[in-house]
């Protein structure tokens, strides 16, 4: 499970880094929004977690919109897509590089969850593997860990006959 602390500093970071990108002040959406500026600078700078509805208010005052997407990205293309279109439609080239980094990102996102899917499945055939084998598996691994510190121990005596012969 994801950190919802860490998911939520991020969603607050992209808003006010579309803010910024809108050029506008911590003022005009506190006016905007109907918050205080103290307000405003302490959300930004995550001293305080804002309710829902101060933070709908914040987004609202930042001229943007809060959407609920489904976690497998199945409906975020279209959505990106709908943004890019309209960017272009628009003619704001800010709005255009926008929509194409969040695109970009995006799918570079999907790429990583993929990976991560990919990775934990690895891991859980494994695990299952090792419970098919069971004690033999549990057997041959202390074995080889056995080894190993023999080998360390080997190696550290050597160590200390050779400093022994050297005085």
């Amino acid at each position: 499970m994801e950190d919802k602390n860490y998911e939520c500093r991020r969603l607050i970071s992209y808003a006010v880094f579309l803010r910024n990108v809108n050029g506008i002040s911590t003022k005009e959406v506190s006016e905007r929004a109907g918050m205080k500026s103290q307000y405003i600078s302490r959300l930004e700078s995550g001293t305080i977690s804002p309710t829902l509805t101060s933070f709908i208010n914040y987004v609202d005052g930042i001229g943007c919109e809060i959407e609920v997407v489904r976690k497998d990205g199945k409906n975020n293309y279209r959505r990106l897509v709908e943004s890019l279109v309209s960017a272009l439609d628009s003619k704001d080239k800010t709005a255009v590089e926008l929509a194409i980094s969040d695109m970009k990102t995006t799918l570079y996102l999907d790429k990583i969850r993929e990976s991560q899917e990919e990775e934990r499945q690895k891991d859980i055939d494994l695990i299952l593997e090792a419970k098919e084998k069971g004690e033999a598996a549990v057997a041959i691994e202390r074995q080889r860990r056995s080894e190993a510190a023999a080998k360390r121990l080997k190696s550290y005596g050597k160590g200390k006959k050779d400093s022994k012969k050297r005085k």
